[in-house]
This record gives C-alpha cells, sequence and structure tokens, in this order.
C-alpha cells in the first residue's frame, strides 16, 4: 500500500520537524510513506520524501530542478497543484513540461488531478505523447472543494 502525505503550507517549520519525527518508525516492506513536507527535509527517515513543486524545463530562478532533487537522494515532486493552477495560473502546458522533467530525470512525478469533471482524461491530457516507457507514476486525485475551499474532509 502506497500512503502520501502531503503537509501543504498549514503548520509551523516546528510543527514539521514534530511531526516528521513521529512518523519516524520502521515500516512494513509492503507499505510505502511518501511524506512532502513544507521544505524538504535531508535527514535520513524510514519514509521517501517528495518536494511539493518541480521546475519546468530551463533555468527558473526560485525553483527545484530534478538535479537539486538527486543531489538529495529525493525521487518524488508532486506536479500540477490545483493551487497552483488556480493562483498561480499554473496551466496545462506547463504541468506537462515539469512531468516531462522529471521523467527524463527519473523523478517520480505526483500527478495532480481532480481539476475538471473527467480526472482521466485530465490526467490522459497530462500524459499524452510522453515516453512513459519504463516510467513510474503516481496520480493523487485532490478534492476540488476540500482543496480550494480549505474544508477539511472526515474519513468515513
Amino acid at each position: 500500500m502506497l500512503v502520501v502525505f502531503n503537509f501543504k503550507n498549514q503548520m509551523s517549520i516546528k510543527q514539521q520537524l514534530e511531526l516528521l519525527e513521529k512518523f519516524n518508525q520502521p515500516i512494513s516492506k509492503q507499505h510505502q510513506l511518501i511524506i512532502a513536507p513544507i521544505i524538504p527535509d535531508y535527514n535520513v527517515y524510514h519514509f521517501d520524501i517528495a518536494v511539493q513543486n518541480l521546475s519546468i524545463k530551463g533555468r527558473n530562478v526560485g525553483d527545484l530542478s530534478p538535479q537539486h532533487l538527486k543531489h538529495y537522494n529525493i525521487n518524488y515532486a508532486f506536479v500540477g497543484h490545483l493551487e497552483r493552477q488556480k493562483y498561480l495560473n499554473e496551466t496545462t502546458r506547463m504541468i506537462r513540461s515539469k512531468i516531462d522533467n522529471a521523467l527524463q530525470k527519473d523523478i517520480i512525478p505526483i500527478i495532480c488531478v481532480g481539476n475538471h469533471e473527467n480526472p482521466i482524461f485530465e490526467c490522459a491530457t497530462y500524459l499524452d505523447d510522453l515516453d512513459l516507457q519504463d516510467k513510474h507514476i503516481i496520480v493523487a486525485y485532490e478534492i476540488l472543494s476540500a482543496t480550494l475551499k480549505g474544508k477539511k474532509i472526515i474519513p468515513l
């Protein structure tokens, strides 16, 4: 089972570090935990670290590139957050560029979908014509109403 936990920007750095330590327990080999902290933490954990965004191809001041991630042994990156699309005008073209950039450098993109009525079509639009041979991707379905309106979803 794969569980991905994105801290977004909802806690202080102190709270983030405390939570990372709480999660730092040995995990069964049948399970995988990926955590995307606010600021990537490069300590050694029993889980994998992801970043919350990745640069498009080329020179991008302030954005993390796949080369940065590889240097710190980070193999996962969120791409296409609904908030980035709404508030930063991130386009489908930019998301596709980030996915391609990740795949070319063996970073596994965690592709956020849920912005459209048909998430399968949305995902296919992002991946169309990209070379996926021997590549891994993770698709994360975000609940649009919860993501953009700040609603908390209570599990059943």
